[in-house]
């Protein structure tokens, strides 16, 4: 079973096995998401060009964050996430 929520800037994940452990993830909401359900896929896009802005803020030369201008592939197990997400 796979719970999530939104909080902040943040999307947190809760992962249940049927054994009943849970494993907690939080990633930032990306800047803009793409599913291929036939594939089986979700990218995450973190890059600031994927923001639909015209004048992008100013960025700092140092980011903290380990996704910024990255693009987080995710394999999608069943399609009820596509649908939660």
């Amino acid at each position: 079973m796979i719970l999530f929520r939104r909080v902040h800037y943040f999307i947190q994940f809760a992962f249940l096995s049927e054994k009943g452990t849970r494993e907690n993830f939080e990633i930032p909401i990306p800047f803009n998401f793409e599913t291929h359900a036939e594939e089986g896929l979700m990218y995450l896009d973190y890059r600031p060009q994927s923001l639909n802005v015209e004048n992008l803020p100013r960025i700092p030369d140092k980011v903290s964050c380990n996704y910024f201008n990255k693009i987080l592939e995710m394999q999608i197990v069943n399609t009820c996430m596509l649908t939660c997400l």
